[in-house]
């Protein structure tokens, strides 16, 4: 609309015959596209959004700063519950595989760098009425990477103690994936299988002393290795009717070599080796188009 009164208003003030004729030109095609008319149906939703799906997220150096999560940082508590009446706090991050519990030491919050943090039974109090008070629940990250199945069982019996209303659940350990990186907490090498063992021994310990206690996580790098795919081919449609096997989405790794992946005009069309990478399958499967791409990943 807004373009058509400009137009409108130029056509006015234009002084010649060749502007009107210009603007008249770009005028027609604006009059001759097709409108389209959305309907929105309001009373039929799609989804529900749980009310506690808000979540923030806290360094177990944060917890360690006396003050800070506690039900007397009147700001902070009012900044929370304007943020939703519900929803989860997950303590945790680079700094809990640093971290310590001490009941009655002084509380110490330093960066992953530092000598680690240490958390005692009245930060882990304050944080308890935090969450009372704002009415959000918790998620506790434990020390995995330097610390023991000793020292998890007893801090998680503390957070429990402080926080049990309102605990979610618990992490064991933040980012294995990234923990033979640098070599900080494991040796190169270390994978899977490695981070699954040293899990299991630690929740068999917890479970132990706290049965039924809910585990969640962990979390993970957020910015996974990044692969490349060399496009070995195109499949064209030849035929006038095409179909896939399955509703492929795309990035699909199909093996072994001679998957089936779709038949054109009932000649059956199959992968050319083993990992295949379905790239880009088209919804528009007409003759003498391209059907899908197929490559590899390039290690």
């Amino acid at each position: 609309m807004e373009r058509r009164r400009f137009l409108h208003g130029a056509a006015l003030v234009a002084g010649s015959a060749a502007a009107r004729r210009a603007l008249a030109s770009a005028w027609r095609p604006m009059q001759e596209t097709p409108s389209a008319r959305l309907i929105l149906d309001l009373t039929q939703p799609l989804a529900i959004i749980r009310p506690d799906f808000l979540g923030l997220g806290y360094e177990v150096s944060s917890v360690a700063r006396p003050g800070l999560l506690s039900q007397h940082n009147a700001v902070y508590v009012q900044l929370v519950r304007s943020l939703g009446s519900r929803g989860v706090i997950r303590v945790g991050g680079n700094t809990s595989d640093y971290s310590s519990y001490a009941p009655t030491a002084q509380a110490v919050s330093s960066p992953e760098t530092g000598p680690g943090s240490v958390v005692n039974d009245t930060v882990l109090h304050d944080l308890g009425n935090f969450l009372k008070t704002t009415g959000w629940n918790l998620i506790w990250g434990l020390n995995l990477g330097k610390g023991t199945e000793q020292a998890a069982v007893r801090e998680a019996k503390a957070v429990l103690a402080a926080t049990r209303p309102h605990l979610f659940a618990f992490e064991i350990g933040n980012e294995p994936d990234l923990f033979s990186r640098s070599e900080v907490h494991r040796k190169k090498g270390y994978d899977y299988d490695d981070y699954l063992r040293e899990y299991r021994r630690f929740r068999d310990a917890l479970r132990k002393e706290l049965p039924g206690m809910p585990l969640a996580g962990p979390d993970f790098d957020a910015h996974p290795r990044q692969r490349v795919i060399q496009v070995t081919e195109a499949v064209t449609i030849i035929g006038d009717n095409f179909e896939f096997v399955q509703d492929f989405r795309g990035l699909e790794v199909l093996s072994p070599k001679g998957t089936l992946i779709g038949s054109d005009n009932g000649r059956e069309i199959r992968t050319p080796y083993d990992d295949c990478v379905l790239i880009m399958p088209s919804r528009r499967l007409a003759k003498g188009q391209t059907a899908v791409r197929l490559g590899r990943f390039v290690e």
